[in-house]
């Protein structure tokens, strides 16, 4: 009942998981959309070994979220992961990644970093859609490489940008469950706590169903509302940089 939400306001936990969860996001949306467009972009001309390229960079989104965690508690296992060794090689320190709350959580946001196959193939489509006429076009009146993808392409994939962010911000909810339920359970500290694990944990752990489902309608509401806004970003975005082309190629 209601008493569920209003024992939000008052459960300390409830406001450490959505922080955690608001940092994931804040952090893990741009970087994701920018891991996906650099390739995208860099790739979508058909050259020599592009179709291997492509495949390399999907290829992760393809890989179960459980075997993804365990390869990372792999990368960075304080003792024989990579990432550790190579920083002893350059004579850095070598934290011990879960151990510390705040190394603990940007763990995470790089795993979602690196993990872009979908928005990178969403992208690749968008790019590769855009009128040759309006490039080839831009390219005569003297535009760069970056000039092209300011005044075009950007306008073009715009759309497509705000939907992967709000898409990412469901994403962002089954990652966060998996890889933390997997690998730390919220520790250390409850740096890892996501408000899905902590759903759950309330839900299945504690028994307490109604909390978890109040918790769960908290999520919801984030997600539309993610929804609400990439459609506003979309029109009033596409309108902006609109605007901007057409001053810029007047």
């Amino acid at each position: 009942g209601l008493g569920n939400y209003a024992q939000l306001w008052r459960d300390e936990l409830f406001w450490k998981a959505l922080g955690n969860s608001l940092y994931f996001i804040v952090l893990s949306i741009p970087l994701r959309a920018l891991a996906a467009l650099i390739p995208a972009l860099l790739l979508r001309a058909d050259r020599r070994g592009a179709t291997l390229y492509r495949l390399a960079v999907s290829l992760p989104a393809a890989i179960p979220e459980t075997a993804y965690a365990l390869m990372w508690l792999w990368f960075v296992n304080p003792l024989y992961g990579p990432i550790n060794m190579a920083l002893r090689w350059v004579g850095l320190p070598a934290p011990i990644w879960l151990a510390d709350p705040a190394s603990a959580k940007l763990v995470f946001v790089m795993m979602a970093a690196l993990e872009v196959g979908e928005g990178f193939l969403i992208l690749l489509a968008a790019v590769r859609a855009a009128s040759p006429e309006a490039l080839d076009a831009a390219r005569v009146d003297g535009a760069s490489s970056l000039g092209l993808v300011r005044y075009i392409l950007l306008p073009h994939i715009w759309p497509w940008l705000a939907l992967l962010a709000a898409s990412d911000l469901v994403y962002s909810f089954r990652f966060t469950f998996a890889t933390s339920y997997f690998m730390t359970n919220g520790d250390p500290l409850y740096a890892t706590l996501f408000l899905p694990l902590y759903a759950y944990q309330e839900s299945f752990d504690s028994l307490h169903f109604g909390y978890g489902a109040a918790l769960a309608v908290v999520m919801l509401v984030m997600a539309v509302i993610s929804i609400i806004v990439a459609r506003l970003a979309v029109k009033g975005g596409v309108a902006v940089i609109n605007a901007l082309t057409s001053k810029h190629f007047a």
